[in-house]
C-alpha cells in the first residue's frame, strides 16, 4: 500500500485537524482546530469547508455519520470553557447546534449505533474536574451520565460499540508530558448501564479504539496496538513502537 499527499488545503494548514470519518470510499468528512468541518466526495482528493455554527476559538474533535445524512461533530474550548455539539441531518449541508450536557466540558468523541442511539465521552475543563460517558437515548436532544470518574483518575478519549451492546471507551490515567503510561480501558455488554473497569488489558495509555464487526476491534496509543478477534475476550500487541498514536 502506498502513501500520496493529499489536497494542499491553504490557510488551513494552519489548523489542526482531530478525526477523520469516511461513510463510503468516496464521501468523508474532518474536523478539526477553529471549528473547521471539511467534506469529500472523491476519496479525500479534494477537500470543501462546510457552513458552520461554532465559534472559532472552538475545537472539533471527532466526527461520525450513522448513515449518509446523519451525523454529529463534536468538541468545544477551555477557555472560555465551552461545550459543542453538532448535528446535521442533511449530510453536512446544514449543521444544527444541540443542546449540551455538560456545559464545562469538552466533549472528546462520539458514536451511535441507530439514529436515537449514542453516546459521548468528554474530559474537563474549567470549573469540572471530571471525565464522563454519557449517552443518549432520542438523537442527542437529551443526555445522560453513565458513568464519571474524577480527573485525577483519568480521561475517557475515545468510544466504540462493536453492536448495540457491547462498547469500550478507553483514555489514558496522568496529565504529564511526556505522554502518561497508564491505560484507562472501560467495556459495557448491556448498552451503557453498566461500565467495568478492564485497564489491565494494557499497560500503557489508550487513545482510540474501532471495531469492524462484533468480533474484530483494534486499540492504538501510547507506542501499542492492540487487536482482538474474539469480541474483546482476548487483546494481542500487534505492533509495538516509539510513538504515541491518535485516531
Amino acid at each position: 500500500m502506498n502513501w500520496y499527499p493529499g489536497e494542499n488545503l491553504g490557510y488551513d494548514n494552519l489548523c489542526d485537524f482531530n478525526a477523520v470519518y469516511f461513510i463510503n470510499n468516496e464521501n468523508g468528512w474532518m474536523v478539526g482546530s477553529l471549528g473547521n468541518i471539511l467534506y469529500t466526495n472523491d476519496g479525500g482528493e479534494h477537500w470543501t469547508r462546510t457552513n458552520t455554527v461554532i465559534n472559532s476559538y472552538s475545537s472539533l474533535e471527532d466526527i461520525f455519520f450513522i448513515d449518509e445524512s446523519r451525523g454529529w461533530a463534536v468538541g468545544g474550548a477551555l477557555y472560555p470553557a465551552e461545550t459543542k455539539i453538532l448535528y446535521t441531518p442533511d449530510g453536512g449541508n446544514s449543521w444544527i447546534e444541540q443542546l449540551a450536557p455538560i456545559p464545562s466540558n469538552i466533549v472528546n468523541s462520539v458514536y451511535f449505533t441507530s439514529p436515537v442511539e449514542g453516546w459521548l465521552t468528554t474530559e474537563r475543563s474549567v470549573g469540572a474536574s471530571f471525565s464522563e460517558i454519557l449517552h443518549t437515548p432520542d438523537g442527542g436532544n437529551n443526555w445522560e451520565v453513565q458513568y464519571s470518574i474524577d480527573y485525577d483518575q483519568g480521561t475517557f478519549m475515545d468510544i466504540c460499540f462493536a453492536d448495540a451492546f457491547h462498547g469500550w471507551a478507553v483514555g489514558e490515567v496522568g496529565h504529564t508530558y511526556p505522554p502518561p503510561l497508564q491505560s484507562l480501558i472501560y467495556h459495557t455488554w448491556n448498552g451503557g448501564e453498566t461500565w467495568m473497569d478492564f485497564s489491565d488489558i494494557a499497560s500503557n495509555a489508550i487513545s482510540s479504539v474501532c471495531f469492524t464487526d462484533s468480533q474484530h476491534g483494534w486499540m492504538a496509543g501510547h507506542k501499542v496496538i492492540l487487536h482482538t478477534s474474539s469480541g474483546g475476550q482476548v487483546w494481542e500487541d500487534v505492533w509495538t513502537g516509539p510513538h504515541y498514536l491518535r485516531e
